[in-house]
C-alpha cells in the first residue's frame, strides 16, 4: 500500500483546504521526509486526515459522527479529508466529509459523508459508510487497527511493547497480532463438549420416556378395523342406492316447475313482438335507403366544391392585376441599383494604384525608422557595456590583491600549528610578494604528498586498533563460551533428572488410569440398569396376576404392589467418576507434553553444547594466529610455544582484556593527532584548489577586459557613422510621401470607398429579393386561378354522370322524389337500435321455444326410467339420515383405534431412530472430549498460550530481519533463564554474544530495538501485503545527538528498501539532519499553515 495524494478542509488548527503530493520527486528520491513544528501546531493533524479518509476515525478521536465533531476547525461549517493510495489492485480514491446545517458554524452537525472510488475507471464503488470501510479493508487488506500498527505508528505506540511487563506484553501480543482467536477457540471446545455431553444425556432420557403397545393390544386392534371397514363398506351400498332415488325425485319437481316458468315467458315475448309491429315497418323503409347514401353523399359534395371553386375565382382575379403593376415597378428599380454599384466599384479599382504606392512609401519610412532606432539602441548599449567593462576591470584588480593576502595568511597558519611546509619558514614566507611567488605558494599548497603519507598513518594505526579489539573481543568472548559450556552440562543433567521423574509420575498415572476406567464402565452400566427399570414403571402397574409379563412371560408379579429399591448410582456419581478419569487423562496427557519438551530442550542444549564447543575451538585457533601480538601486548611475562601453553594460559585467565584497552587508548590518540592534521591539510588543498581556479580566472578576466574595452572603442565611431547617413535617408521618404498623398491614411479612404460599394450591393441584393417575391406571389395567384377553372370544369362533369344514376335508383327502390328518400333515412344509432330490438325479440322466441321441447323431453324420459310406484322422498332422506349415523359411530371407533396403532407405530420408530442418534451423538461427544483433552478449557488459556509461544518467536524472526537491516549489533532473543516464553533480552554481538537485559539499553539502543520490534509486529499484522508508506509519531525526543545519528542511518538502511518514511517530530536537530519537511508554522488565532515539497494552499 502507497500513499499518493491528501487532500484535506478545515481540520483542527489547519484551516482552509491543503493537498500534499507524496509523489512529488523530493519524497521519491530522499525517501524519508520529516514533519516539524512546535508542539500543538498540528502535525499530528496529518495523520489525523489520513485515518478520516480512510476509516472515518482517528487513533486520537475514536467517534466522529452528526451527535459528535471534536476535529473541525472552529468557526467553520465544513471539513473533508480526502486520499488516493495505490495497491496492487489498482489506485483508489477515499473521501470523508461533515458539514453543518445552512452552512453556518452555528448550526447542527449533518451525516458523515463517504465515498470510495476507482481512480482509473471513475467509477464509485459505494457510498454508504459501513461498505466503505470493508471494501477498504478488503482492498488494502488492512482494518484501522492493522493500520495505525503497520503504516501509521502514532505517538509512543511502537515501544509499548517492549518497555511492557511480562503480565502486560501477553494481552498486547494477543491484540496486535490476533491470537485472541486461540483463547476463543479453547473456550468453543469447552463449550461445545458441555453441549454435546447434554445432548447425549438428553437423548438418552427421551428414549426411555417413550410408551409402546403389547402385541396383543396391537393385534387385537388390527382385527378390529378390518371388521369396522367391512360394515362401513355395506353401508356406503346402501347410501348409494338411496342417493341415486332422492336424486330421481328432485330432477322429477325440477323439471314440471321449469316446464310452467319456459310456457309463461314464451307468451309474453309473443305480445312484445306484436307491440313492436309499427317500428319494424320504419326500420324496413330505413334499410331501403341503405344503398342510396353513398351515392347521395358524392353528389353533395360535388355541390359544395363546386360552389367554393366559384368564389375563391372571383376573389383572385382582382389580385392578380394589382401584383403584375407592382412586378414592373420592382424590375425598373433592380436596374437603377445596378447601375449605381458599377460605377462605385470602377472609382474603387482606380483610386487603388495610388493607395498602394502611399503603402510603399509608408513601409519604407517605418523600415527606416526601425532601422534608426535600433542603430541608436546599439550606440547605447556600446556605451554602457563600456563603463562596465572598466568597473569589472578594477573590481578584478581588487579581487587579485585579496587573493594573494589570503594565500600568505594560509601558509602562515599551517606554519603556526607545527606542522612542515616544504622548506618554507614564518620569516622566509614574509619575503613572498611577486604574482610569480604567490603561484609558487599555491602550488605547495595542492601537494598531495603529505596527505597520502598521513592517510597511509592513519590506515595502518586503525589496522593495528582493529587487530587490537579483535583479539581482545575473541579473548572475551573464549572466556564467556566457557563459562557456557559449564551451565549447558549443569542444564543437562538437570533436564535428564526432571524426565526421570516425569517417567516415574507416568507410570503411577497409567496405573491410575486403568483404575478409574474399569470404575466408570462399572458405574454406567449399573446406571443404564436403573434408568431401564425406571423406564419400566409405567408398565409395571398394567401388570395383572395371573396374566403373562410381556418381557418375560411370568405369571406371578411380587413387585406390582411392592416398592422398588432406589437405584445405587446417581447421574452425579456417574459425572464424578468421568470427572475423575478425565482429571487422570490429563494429567497423562500433561506429562506426555512436559517429557516432549524437556526431551526437546535436551536435544537443543546438546546441540548448543556442541556448537559453542566448536567456536571456543576456533576462538582458541584465532587467539593463537595473533602471537606475535599477544607478545607485543604482555611481553615477556607470557610465555606460549604452543596452543596447549596458550589454552592454559587462557583457562588460568593470565590473558586479561585490561592490557588490550591501555594500548588501544594509545592507538586512538595517535590516530585523532593524524586525523586532525590530515583535515587541516585536506582543507588548505581544497581551499587552493579552488583558489587556483580563482587566481587563473582572475588573470583571463583581467586580459580579455582590455581586448574588450578597445573593441567597444571602435565600435562606437563606426556606429556613430552609420546613424548619420539613415537620418539623412528617411527625411528623403517623407517629403515624397508628402507630396503624394498629405497626411491622409489610405486605409481609411480604400475602407469609405469599400463600405459605399457594399451598401450599394445590399440595397441591390434587396431591391432582387423584393422583385423576386413578388414574382412568386404573381406565379402562385396564376397557378391558383388556373387550378380553380379546372377543377369547376371537372365537378360539373362529375354532377352531370352521377344525378341520372341517382335518380335510377330512387325509382328502383320505390321512393317518389329526392325529398321522400330524405325523409325515409333514419340516423344510424336508431337505426342499429331498431335492428338489435328486433334481433333480440326473434332470437327470444327460438330459444324458449328450444328449452321448452327440452324439458318435456327430459320429463318424459324420468317417468320412463320408475315404471313402478317409487318410495316417497321423505321415506328416502330418513333412510339416508339412520345409515349416516351407524356410519359416522363406527368411524369414530375406527379413528380411536387407529390413532392408538399410528401412536405405537410412530414410538416404535421414534426408538430405533433415538437408538441410532444415541449412537452418532456418542461418537461425536467422544469426539470432542478427546479434542478438549488437548486444547480446551474453561478459560481459554491452554490453547492460547501454546499459540502464543509460537506466535511471539515468529514476531522475534521478523524483528530480528529487520533489526539487521538497522544494525548487525543486536539480536533479540526470548529469555530462557525463567519459566515465562514472553521475556525479552538481547544478544550484543559487539561484545562477543553477551546477553543483555533491555532495561540496561541506551537511548538509541532503546529506539533501534523498539523500532525493530515494531515493524515485526507490522509485518505479523501485514502478512504478505508489500507496505511502502510508514509514519513515526515522535518517540525522538528523548535521544542524543549520537542516538539520534543511530535512529536515522537505521531508517536509512530501512528506507533502501523502498519504504518512504514521514517522521512526525519537534525535535530541531532531527529536523536539521532531514533536509525533505512538511513544516507546520503556526500563525496568528490558534491557525497555522504549511509549507514543503507537493504542498499547495487551495
Amino acid at each position: 500500500m502507497k500513499l499518493l495524494t491528501l487532500r484535506f478542509k478545515n481540520l483542527n488548527s489547519l484551516e482552509g483546504e491543503w493537498l500534499i503530493d507524496f509523489t512529488h520527486p523530493e519524497y521519491e528520491q530522499n525517501g524519508i521526509f520529516a514533519i516539524s513544528g512546535p508542539t500543538g501546531a498540528g502535525k499530528t493533524t496529518l495523520l489525523d486526515a489520513i485515518c478520516l479518509a480512510l476509516f472515518g476515525c482517528t487513533p486520537r478521536l475514536e467517534t466522529i459522527s452528526q451527535s459528535q465533531n471534536e476535529i473541525m476547525s472552529r468557526q467553520h461549517a465544513e471539513c473533508f479529508a480526502e486520499l488516493k493510495f495505490q495497491t496492487a489492485s489498482g489506485i483508489f480514491s477515499a473521501h470523508w466529509s461533515q458539514r453543518k446545517a445552512h452552512n453556518r458554524p452555528d448550526g447542527k452537525l449533518q451525516q458523515v459523508k463517504r465515498e470510495l472510488f476507482d481512480v482509473n475507471s471513475g467509477k464509485l464503488l459505494s457510498s454508504r459508510i459501513n461498505e466503505v470501510s470493508q471494501l477498504i479493508t478488503q482492498i488494502s487488506g488492512l482494518d484501522f487497527q492493522r493500520f495505525t500498527r503497520t503504516v501509521l505508528l502514532a505517538q509512543g505506540r511502537f515501544a509499548d511493547f517492549l518497555n511492557a511487563k511480562e503480565e502486560e506484553r501477553s494481552p498486547i501480543l494477543e491484540q496486535i497480532t490476533g491470537t485472541e482467536i486461540y483463547s476463543d477457540i479453547s473456550i468453543k471446545v469447552h463449550q461445545i463438549k458441555s453441549e454435546e455431553e447434554k445432548k447425549l444425556t438428553e437423548l438418552a432420557i427421551a428414549v426411555n420416556g417413550i410408551n409402546l403397545l403389547k402385541a396383543e393390544e396391537v393385534d387385537s386392534l388390527q382385527s378390529s378395523l378390518a371388521s369396522i371397514e367391512q360394515q362401513l363398506s355395506s353401508i356406503n351400498e346402501q347410501q348409494k342406492q338411496t342417493t341415486t332415488l332422492i336424486k330421481w325425485w328432485e330432477n322429477s319437481l325440477q323439471g314440471q316447475k321449469s316446464q310452467q316458468q319456459l310456457k309463461e315467458q314464451l307468451a309474453q315475448c309473443l305480445q312484445a313482438e306484436k307491440d313492436f309491429a309499427p317500428q319494424a315497418q320504419m326500420l324496413t323503409l330505413a334499410n331501403k335507403t341503405l344503398p342510396l347514401i353513398k351515392v347521395h353523399t358524392e353528389i353533395n359534395a360535388l355541390r359544395t366544391n363546386l360552389k367554393n371553386s366559384q368564389q375563391s375565382l372571383t376573389e383572385l382575379t382582382p389580385q392578380l392585376a394589382t401584383v403584375t403593376q407592382t412586378r414592373k415597378l420592382r424590375e425598373k428599380q433592380v436596374i437603377e441599383v445596378g447601375s449605381h454599384r458599377s460605377r462605385a466599384s470602377q472609382l474603387l479599382e482606380e483610386q487603388r494604384k495610388t493607395f498602394n504606392k502611399v503603402r510603399e512609401l509608408d513601409a519604407s519610412i517605418a523600415q527606416e525608422n526601425k532601422l534608426l532606432k535600433q542603430e541608436t539602441e546599439r550606440l547605447e548599449n556600446i556605451t554602457q557595456r563600456l563603463e562596465k567593462s572598466k568597473s569589472e576591470l578594477e573590481s578584478h584588480h581588487t579581487r587579485h590583491e585579496e587573493i594573494t593576502a589570503l594565500i600568505k595568511q594560509l601558509c602562515q597558519r599551517i606554519l603556526a600549528q607545527g606542522y612542515r611546509f616544504g622548506d618554507l619558514t614564518e620569516p622566509s614566507l614574509a619575503q613572498y610578494s611577486t604574482a610569480e611567488e604567490i603561484e609558487k605558494l599555491l602550488i605547495m599548497l595542492k601537494e598531495t604528498n603529505e596527505i597520502s603519507t598521513l592517510y597511509q598513518l592513519i590506515d595502518d594505526s586503525k589496522d593495528d586498533l582493529r587487530n587490537l579489539e579483535a583479539i581482545r573481543d575473541e579473548t572475551q568472548r573464549y572466556y564467556e563460551k566457557g563459562s557456557k559450556l559449564g551451565k549447558h552440562q549443569s542444564s543437562i543433567k538437570r533436564f535428564y533428572d526432571e524426565i526421570n521423574q516425569l517417567i516415574t509420575q507416568r507410570s503411577r498415572l497409567e496405573q491410575e488410569h486403568r483404575v478409574h476406567e474399569a470404575k466408570v464402565a462399572q458405574h454406567e452400566a449399573e446406571y443404564k440398569l436403573a434408568m431401564t427399570i425406571k423406564s419400566l414403571e409405567e408398565h409395571r402397574h398394567d401388570l395383572v396376576d395371573g396374566k403373562p409379563c410381556p418381557l418375560c412371560g411370568a405369571l406371578d408379579h411380587p413387585l406390582v404392589k411392592g416398592e422398588l429399591s432406589a437405584p445405587k448410582i446417581s447421574e452425579h456419581d456417574l459425572e464424578e467418576s468421568r470427572k475423575t478419569e478425565r482429571a487422570v487423562l490429563t494429567m497423562l496427557s500433561d506429562n506426555a507434553r512436559q517429557v516432549a519438551h524437556l526431551d526437546a530442550s535436551v536435544k537443543g542444549v546438546e546441540q548448543q553444547f556442541s556448537e559453542d564447543a566448536a567456536e571456543l575451538a576456533s576462538l582458541l585457533n584465532k587467539i593463537e594466529s595473533k602471537h606475535e601480538l599477544l607478545v607485543n601486548t604482555f611481553g615477556s611475562n607470557l610465555e606460549i610455544q604452543s596452543t596447549a601453553d596458550l589454552k592454559n594460559a587462557l583457562d588460568q585467565q593470565q590473558i586479561s582484556p585490561v592490557a588490550f584497552k591501555t594500548q588501544a587508548q594509545g592507538l586512538q590518540e595517535q590516530i585523532k593527532r593524524l586525523e586532525k592534521e590530515l583535515t587541516v591539510r585536506e582543507k588548505a588543498q581544497q581551499w587552493s584548489n579552488k583558489m587556483s581556479v580563482d587566481f587563473e580566472g582572475l588573470k583571463t578576466n583581467i586580459a580579455n577586459l582590455e581586448k574588450q574595452i578597445k573593441a567597444y572603442q571602435e565600435d562606437f565611431k563606426e556606429l556613430q557613422a552609420g546613424t548619420h547617413d539613415k537620418q539623412h535617408r528617411l527625411t528623403i521618404s517623407v517629403d515624397t510621401r508628402q507630396a503624394l498623398f498629405s497626411d491622409k491614411d489610405p486605409n481609411k479612404e480604400e475602407e469609405q470607398l469599400s463600405l459605399e460599394l457594399k451598401r450599394i450591393e445590399i440595397l441591390l441584393e434587396e431591391k432582387s429579393k423584393e422583385r423576386q417575391e413578388v414574382d412568386n406571389i404573381f406565379i402562385s395567384l396564376s397557378q391558383k386561378i388556373k387550378s380553380l377553372e379546372e377543377s369547376i370544369d371537372t365537378t360539373n362533369i362529375q354532377l352531370h354522370s352521377l344525378e341520372p344514376q341517382f335518380k335510377y335508383q330512387l325509382e328502383k327502390q320505390q321512393f317518389t322524389s329526392e325529398e321522400s328518400f330524405l325523409a325515409a333515412c333514419l340516423e344510424e344509432d336508431e337505426r342499429i337500435h331498431l335492428d338489435q330490438q328486433q334481433r333480440v325479440l326473434a332470437e327470444r322466441k327460438s330459444t324458449l321455444t328450444e328449452q321448452l321441447q327440452q324439458v318435456e323431453s327430459n320429463l318424459q324420459n324420468l317417468t320412463q326410467q320408475q315404471p313402478e310406484e317409487p318410495k316417497a322422498l321423505n321415506t328416502c332422506r330418513l333412510e339416508y339420515e339412520s345409515l349416516e349415523v351407524q356410519k359416522a359411530q363406527l368411524n369414530a371407533v375406527k379413528g380411536r383405534d387407529q390413532e392408538r396403532l399410528d401412536t405405537h407405530m410412530a414410538a416404535a420408530t421414534r426408538v430405533a431412530e433415538q437408538n441410532k442418534l444415541i449412537d452418532a451423538q456418542e461418537k461425536e461427544t467422544n469426539r470432542w472430549r478427546m479434542l478438549h483433552e488437548l486444547i480446551g478449557s474453561a478459560d481459554g488459556k491452554k490453547y492460547r498460550n501454546f499459540a502464543q509461544n509460537l506466535t511471539f518467536e515468529l514476531v522475534l524472526h521478523y524483528a530480528n530481519l529487520q533489526l539487521k537491516q538497522m544494525s548487525d549489533r543486536y539480536s533479540l532473543r526470548i529469555d530462557n533463564s525463567i519459566n515465562s516464553k514472553l521475556e525479552l533480552t538481547v544478544e550484543d554481538h559487539y561484545q562477543g554474544g553477551e546477553i543483555r537485559s533491555i532495561k540496561n539499553l541506551s537511548g538509541g539502543e532503546s529506539f533501534i530495538v523498539s523500532l525493530a520490534l515494531a515493524l515485526g509486529l507490522s509485518q505479523m499484522v501485514s502478512g504478505n501485503m508489500q507496505l511502502q508508506s510508514l509514519f513515526l509519531d515522535e518517540g525522538f525526543g528523548t535521544l542524543d545527538e549520537d542516538s539520534l545519528d543511530v535512529a536515522l542511518s537505521s531508517l536509512s538502511n530501512l528506507q533502501q528498501s523502498g519504504k518512504t518514511i514521514g517522521i512526525i517530530s519537534h525535535v530541531v536537530a532531527l529536523k536539521e539532519r532531514i533536509s525533505t519537511q512538511i513544516q507546520v508554522i503556526p500563525i496568528s488565532g490558534g491557525r497555522s499553515r504549511l509549507e514543503g515539497p507537493g504542498i499547495q494552499a487551495i
